[in-house]
């Protein structure tokens, strides 16, 4: 459950604070109203902005991996160097294109090196 819901209510909680951010730069006189179309060009775009600019960084933290390889006593230099091999064994004899049956391949050749997949 919490997995689904801390996601969830940091995006909202960004939400609520790119519009304060912006109502802040493009009127900093909240008590004043504003003509719209008197504003400055970049308060037109600021909330568009401060939006594009928090969607980018949460899908970035998004796309990260939920899991990682890992190999008792195994340096990062150990890692590198059986990941290469897994991957010239794997590909060697494709197109380089990656499929489910050449992600199984690559996930039973590091196996077979002692790696396994962990949780980040």
């Amino acid at each position: 459950m919490l997995r689904w819901l801390i996601p969830r209510a940091f995006s909202i909680g960004m939400a609520v604070a790119l519009e304060v951010a912006s109502a802040i730069i493009c009127n900093p006189h909240p008590i004043i109203r504003i003509d719209p179309v008197s504003l400055p060009s970049y308060c037109k775009a600021a909330p568009l902005a401060l939006i594009l600019f928090a969607t980018l960084t949460l899908g970035a933290c998004a796309a990260r991996p939920s899991w990682h390889w890992e190999k008792p006593g195994a340096s990062d230099a150990a890692y590198e160097f059986d990941l290469k091999q897994c991957k010239a064994r794997t590909y060697a004899g494709s197109s380089g294109a990656v499929t489910n049956e050449t992600v199984r391949r690559m996930f039973a050749c590091m196996e077979g090196k002692g790696w396994r997949k962990v949780e980040n």
